[in-house]
């Protein structure tokens, strides 16, 4: 909670997507998420609000982030590539929570779960990531879409 009220100012998100730490800290977000702990929301809530950085280039690095290969759980590089190729990067960690939870979503309306949370924070993650043209056609080729209707 205290990561995602740091990411709330603008010149904060901006140190934490750029600075040295990034890969720690992006990385740690995601072994929550992938954990499926009850704070994963929150942790994509922090993912939100790092994507409304207002600079394409961030939205861009932050879609295509992939926790390096030799420290899933605890890296300290990340890599740009190909997010589709990675199954711990960032784009394919919410097309999981996306396929793994939406059937949250029907059917229990009244009932406001950790798992309706997740949903509906990876889908404002997706809206701010997709204004950059070259991330919509990379989210266009997951599962993404297909969980949004």
């Amino acid at each position: 909670m205290i990561l995602n009220n740091l990411c709330i100012p603008t010149e904060n998100k901006a140190a934490i997507l750029f600075g040295e730490a990034a890969p720690v800290l992006l990385s740690a977000l995601l072994v929550v998420i992938r954990a499926r702990l009850a704070e994963s929301y929150l942790a994509i809530v922090t993912l939100v609000n790092l994507s409304y950085l207002a600079d394409d280039h961030a939205k861009t690095m932050l879609l295509n982030y992939c926790p390096d290969k030799t420290s899933r759980e605890a890296p300290t590089t990340y890599r740009y590539q190909l997010p589709a190729d990675d199954p711990y990067s960032l784009l394919r960690t919410l097309e999981a929570v996306l396929k793994e939870f939406v059937p949250y979503l029907k059917g229990h309306q009244a009932v406001n779960s950790v798992e309706q949370q997740c949903c509906r924070w990876s889908m404002n993650v997706i809206r701010n990531l997709v204004v950059v043209d070259e991330n919509a056609l990379k989210i266009a080729r997951t599962a993404i879409p297909a969980q949004a209707v």
